[in-house]
């Protein structure tokens, strides 16, 4: 097919060549001779010589008149049938728009989600009266601004003029399904598929690279989830099975990726958050750990802590070269009740996520339980109260194992069970509740029990097998940090160079139940000490050794004391609530409230107000809310009381993860070798032009008209150069003599 197609009259001067070698052939002069044969052998030889280079001569010139005739032309192929050569055929155009915040990154060179917008924006200006157009914004989950292909183009171009990004993240995969789907009735018309992304990875994560079917493909993990908010992930869902499906995107329907904004982004971001100890008190010091994890060049940087609106400290740390920095703030002493804090790192082209919310909850003393007889917890309880006075931060409160089963376990940070194994099965069952529930439970053997008598406890971190005594040159044991990054340990002070060393005669071995267990302790390098397994929400604990001198000098031993407020510091804080979780679309409140009254609120940080809905699943009320999009603190909102602060919300830090996919790599995953991938609008609308109207042939008939218009004139000149012919050079004189000119 032809642009021009007007030119091609001048194709009939490809005759003009043929007419003047016509006209131009010689005129032959007969001439007699005597019988001279090798003469006419020789004119017969130099006639077919000339025949010959005439005819290329004559090929050449044609070639070039209809080369330059068919350049004026401006063929075309089309990398697509559909449309006749006589009438364009209507399309069904669907998009699907990236809308993820990473799209909102913004540099001196690039407005992401501005490109974006431009791209689609450009796309609607080539589109002809009666292509119909479908439109699917790509977020967590796909929501579609224009679900079936509509010929209103003024309404969508609106739509996409007023679309700003969303404040999670994105999955390409189920936008790219709906948006194929809403092309299935398009009928005759032609059909086109664009994906509008910034090449960001992270959305591509359900799109694994193609493997035989029957291999499983799983994606990359997403950033880790900070150790607060546990229970909420922002890891993708896993890849099925044989992905990407083969009926992704159907083979007819042209696919074009545009990836908008720059190659290489620079961003930073804290990604993780922890404060040690887990439950803090009024009266002691804490420290706040931040994980932050950058993308970009290295360079200096820092991270800085607010509580309540205040500057409290700031560290200085490396980022960039896709590193992940650790840092530390020392937390002073706060007040009792509930602070706002975060965590903020410089501005820079995604702010949206520069900022880490938490809450810090002080409380003003800690309630232990300590179950077991009074000379088994001689020791402890002056560990625990080691003033011997009350108004301590610890209100320990001891009792035996029966009285146990009278007590209101949910009131009471920490549980220690000394040497009261067996236990009934009533006291058992509660015990378990209260772990599940979030409690701490520690477990300290005694002569009472023997190691079958705890075969029928479920929460126990390890199996006892038996009791071992170790002889005199055996008895000297050194205490061992295996986990020294656990929160039990993480503010635990002795002296400097200080080794734990103490003395045991008996011990419980033990054999770990799951996976799930750790050893936080050990004695030299063959003797488990502590042993640590969560369990539901709670954590329990178990000792090797018991809490009084019959097995150890544990209780002698400077490092009892710190070990015991540490169990109860940092292990309690195990069943309160997270420090902070994401936005979501359905937010769980289980975590963060047990009950709310009838007409409770939360108020968002715009100040706007979501209801608390109640759902009921079998005889189960739980609270949740709805739309709970913008990072920042949440309020608790009850009828006639004031508001408290209730919930810390973030961005998913998946997003910030801004690592890009190469072109290859886009194809591998959606299992299409021909993904046409532009590079900005103005390569979309030279590629969208390519497949629509065709590959222009133009500028390549003129180079090859040049290329024969040059081998032309090589053959010409080398005609026009050769001498004459044998015949031209024979002289004949009167005598009918026959000779050469000299």
């Amino acid at each position: 097919m032809f642009v021009a197609p007007q030119f091609l009259w001048a194709t009939g001067a490809a005759v003009v060549p043929l007419l003047l070698h016509l006209l131009s052939r010689r005129k032959t002069v007969r001439i007699y001779f005597s019988t001279l044969r090798f003469l006419k052998l020789a004119q017969k030889q130099s006639s077919r010589r000339i025949r010959l280079e005439n005819f290329l001569l004559w090929l050449l010139r044609t070639l070039l008149l209809l080369l330059i005739a068919f350049a004026f032309a401006q063929p075309f192929i089309r990398s697509h049938s559909g449309g006749g050569f006589l009438k364009r055929t209507k399309r069904d155009v669907a998009i699907v728009w990236d809308e993820s915040f990473s799209m909102g990154y913004e540099s001196s060179r690039a407005n992401v989600w501005e490109e974006s917008r431009q791209a689609i924006l450009s796309l609607f200006a080539k589109l002809e009266p009666g292509d119909r157009v479908s439109l699917y914004m790509a977020g967590e989950e796909p929501f579609p601004l224009i679900a079936k292909p509509s010929a209103e183009l003024d309404k969508i171009t609106t739509l996409v003029k007023n679309r700003r990004p969303s404040n999670g993240s994105s999955q390409l995969q189920p936008a790219i399904l709906k948006a194929v789907e809403s092309l299935r009735d398009s009928g005759l018309r032609e059909r086109e598929l664009f994906i509008i992304t910034d090449g960001q990875a992270v959305p591509w994560s359900r799109l694994a690279v193609a493997t035989p079917v029957g291999q499983t493909n799983v994606p990359a993990a997403g950033a880790a989830a900070t150790n607060a908010p546990a229970a909420t992930t922002n890891a993708p869902a896993a890849a099925g099975k044989d992905w990407p499906p083969q009926e992704l995107v159907d083979k007819k329907i042209p696919v074009f990726l545009t990836l908008v904004g720059v190659s290489a982004p620079e961003n930073a971001a804290p990604v993780q958050v922890d404060v040690y100890p887990a439950l803090l008190r009024s009266d002691i010091p804490a420290q706040v750990w931040v994980r932050v994890v950058a993308s970009g060049p290295e360079r200096d940087s820092s991270v800085t802590l607010y509580v309540d609106d205040k500057k409290i400290g700031q560290q200085n740390i490396k980022l960039g070269n896709n590193r992940v920095d650790e840092t530390a703030i020392a937390l002073p002493p706060q007040t009792v009740g509930t602070h706002f804090a975060r965590l903020e790192t410089p501005r820079d082209g995604l702010p949206l996520d520069d900022v880490f919310n938490f809450l810090v909850r002080v409380k003003e003393k800690f309630r232990v339980l300590s179950v077991g007889t009074p000379q088994d917890l001689f020791f402890l309880e002056r560990a625990l109260n080691p003033g011997g006075r009350a108004g301590g931060s610890l209100e320990n409160k001891t009792v035996t194992a029966d009285g146990m089963l009278l007590e209101k376990l949910d009131d009471f940070s920490a549980i220690f069970l000394c040497n009261c194994v067996p236990l009934p099965g009533q006291a058992l069952l509660q015990l378990e509740r209260y772990v599940r529930d979030g409690g701490l439970l520690i477990f300290v053997p005694g002569d009472r029990g023997q190691a079958a008598d705890y075969a029928n406890i479920i929460s126990l971190p390890a199996k006892p097998l038996k009791l071992e005594d170790f002889a005199t040159k055996d008895q000297r044991k050194t205490i061992r940090l295996v986990k020294p990054r656990d929160p039990i340990f993480s503010s635990l002070r002795l002296p400097a160079g200080a080794v734990p060393a103490i003395a045991i005669q008996r011990a419980l071995r033990c054999e770990p139940v799951d996976k799930k267990t750790e050893v936080l302790l050990s004695a030299d390098a063959d003797l488990p000490f502590l042993y640590s397994r969560n369990f539901g929400r709670g954590r329990v604990l178990l000792l090797t050794v018991s809490a009084d001198r019959s097995w150890s000098t544990l209780p002698l031993s400077s490092f009892f004391l710190p070990l015991m407020h540490q169990m109860v510091l940092a292990g309690a804080g195990q069943g309160e609530p997270p420090l902070s979780t994401w936005i979501s679309s359905d937010l769980d409140l289980g975590p963060f409230l047990s009950e709310a009254p009838e007409g409770s609120s939360l108020l968002g940080p715009d100040r706007a107000t979501l209801p608390i809905r109640r759902f009921i699943n079998n005889s189960v009320t739980t609270l949740h809310a709805e739309n709970v999009a913008q990072p920042g603190l949440y309020r608790l909102a009850k009828p006639g009381a004031e508001t408290t602060p209730l919930l810390a919300i973030n961005v998913p830090r998946t997003e910030s993860d801004l690592a890009m996919l190469r072109p290859d790599e886009f194809r591998a995953r959606m299992g299409l070798t021909d993904l046409y991938v532009a590079q900005g609008k103005e390569e979309l609308a030279r590629i969208v032009e390519e497949h629509r109207v065709g590959k222009p042939l133009g500028e390549q008939l003129l180079w090859a008209a040049l290329l024969i218009g040059l081998l032309e004139w090589l053959l010409a000149n080398r005609v026009n150069r050769k001498t004459a012919s044998l015949t031209s050079r024979l002289l004949v004189e009167a005598s009918g003599r026959v000779h050469a000119h000299t």
